[in-house]
């Protein structure tokens, strides 16, 4: 499913930035309930060399983890 639709249908769509360092990934979750907010940070620059994707709720918990996506989702509630 394409992110836009995955948007469309549940109204919120999971941003993760990954990073490759010192032999494992990082992985950082954010929410999102506006899709150009998410297209936006989806294209900005960090520098430092980090993957960005937009993802559903079920691969980003299997990329960062249960937990971590719940504690993005205290956020907007």
């Amino acid at each position: 499913m394409r992110y836009n639709n995955y948007f469309n249908k549940n109204g919120r769509i999971y941003g993760v930035s990954s990073k490759f360092e010192f032999g494992r990934w990082n992985h950082i979750c954010k929410v999102f309930t506006n899709l150009n907010s998410a297209e936006e940070w989806l294209n900005t620059e960090e520098n430092d060399f980090r993957e960005r994707e937009l993802m559903s709720r079920t691969n980003a918990e299997r990329l960062c983890g249960r937990a971590a996506v719940r504690r993005t989702d205290e956020f907007i509630k």
